[in-house]
């Protein structure tokens, strides 16, 4: 699945999350039999646990002992499933391991059909367990799980139950030398498996909320953000650094967030300064009306849409829920053709203007801004889910619904107009795909 392998771009900084990544090497590398083969990284969003799970990635990958990476994401939830997951990990592992792959591709010759079967567990013993036990244990084997959490919705027996299901109890069934990690929130069901995992000694877990020196990484990574700039004095200085690090409450995301937001455009009228001191008004508060991230993230957005001006919330929640909607992220060229597919079906004169007074202001929480041909997507899951909930994002909220509807016509407008016999102009239609040269 394209994008949901490792990311060398999202580890952590240099000199920071050093005692939990020697932590889980140290677990990677110990050859004690009795070592639990999975391990779960657990934690509320936005604490920092994507960008270890990357981290122990290229470290292991550095070392020549990743066997696979899959990091779930909401945003690609069709297409990024349990099943696709273990499919995924296995060619991944055909690649590192060539005596795995030997061993996969038999097991496909006898039974084709495995690929699509239903049963994850039949999957995960065919397609994983089995080959796995052909690979020389002359090095550790990891298998990185990124944002379980994200794998689909909470359904008992489900894809989701049978897979932490797997993860938990299964992976005992790997050769000794395999280890899982595993990071996710600790969303009910999964609280639930851990903790029962934990007293049966079959994983090992941590739990973000207890790691040391949190503070301490977090103001590291915010120095180094906010005041190195290439010939040019930063844009905090080392006392702010410290407010906003503090301020974060162990929160890398907030502090993230905050960081993007101060270094943006904000609204005319407001310094730097002004800014800072807003932000820091909203700091992560646990057990209040808004999850931890919820205030930082409206604050931003207030201090770009006026949500007393009528036409400028059309425009961004128009905007914002074609991003939000669409089952795979779109850029920015690719919304500009939806709109102005859109804007013909109805009659509307369109204006190309439109979608950049939206997207220019939303660097702060969504990566493919600056670049008109790159998907853009939310920073971070805690962005898509604050939008969609109107309890939390209030005015700033978008109904999906209402996205959803938006794509359907302009999609099928683009279709309609566009759509013609012989679109790639080829000269015979007896030829085979594989002779039309550049096909």
């Amino acid at each position: 699945i394209a994008g949901a392998h490792l990311n060398p771009d999202k580890t952590c900084l240099k000199g920071t999350r050093v005692g939990i990544t020697a932590d889980i090497l140290e677990w990677i590398h110990n050859t004690d039999n009795e070592v639990s083969k999975p391990f779960f990284l657990c934690g509320e969003a936005g604490t920092g646990k994507s960008t270890i799970s990357h981290t122990i990635g290229q470290n292991a990958k550095d070392a020549n002992c990743l066997g696979a990476f899959f990091c779930f994401d909401r945003t690609f939830a069709a297409e990024r499933t349990p099943s696709k997951a273990l499919q995924t990990i296995a060619y991944n592992l055909s690649i590192s391991f060539p005596e795995f792959g030997k061993g996969l591709v038999e097991i496909l010759d006898v039974d084709p059909n495995i690929s699509t079967s239903m049963s994850l567990k039949e999957q995960w013993n065919k397609l994983i367990i089995a080959p796995a036990k052909l690979i020389t244990p002359s090095r550790p084997v990891v298998i990185i799980i990124d944002a379980l959490d994200e794998c689909g919705p909470k359904e008992e027996g489900g894809p989701r139950d049978m897979l932490m299901s797997l993860l938990i109890n299964s992976v005992c069934e790997l050769p000794k030398n395999f280890h899982v990690l595993v990071t996710s929130r600790m969303e009910g069901d999964i609280y639930a498996a851990v903790n029962e995992g934990l007293d049966t000694q079959l994983l090992q877990a941590q739990y973000m909320s207890n790691l040391q020196q949190t503070q301490e990484d977090i103001h590291k990574y915010v120095a180094h953000r906010m005041m190195t700039r290439k010939g040019a004095p930063g844009v905090l200085n080392e006392s702010q650094c410290h407010i906003l690090a503090e301020k974060a409450q162990g929160f890398f995301q907030w502090a993230y967030t905050a960081c993007e937001a101060l270094r943006g455009r904000g609204k005319a009228g407001l310094t730097v300064k002004k800014r800072f001191e807003r932000f820091m008004s909203l700091s992560p508060s646990h057990g209040q009306d808004l999850l931890p991230l919820d205030k930082l993230y409206k604050s931003i957005l207030e201090d770009v849409f006026d949500c007393n001006d009528p036409e400028a919330m059309s425009q961004y929640k128009m905007v914002m829920v074609q991003i939000l909607a669409a089952f795979e992220p779109l850029s920015n060229l690719s919304l500009q053709k939806i709109q102005s597919s859109r804007c013909g079906y109805l009659g509307e004169d369109y204006d190309d203007e439109e979608l950049d007074a939206v997207i220019q202001f939303l660097g702060s929480l969504f990566t493919g801004i600056d670049q008109r041909n790159m998907p853009i997507r939310p920073v971070h899951t805690s962005v898509h889910d604050f939008l969609v909930d109107e309890e939390r994002s209030g005015e700033y909220a978008v109904k999906l619904q209402e996205g959803h509807q938006m794509l359907a016509i302009s999609t099928l407008q683009l279709m309609t107009t566009n759509l013609h016999f012989n679109m790639c102009n080829l000269e015979s239609s007896y030829l085979l795909n594989s002779q039309v040269e550049n096909l």
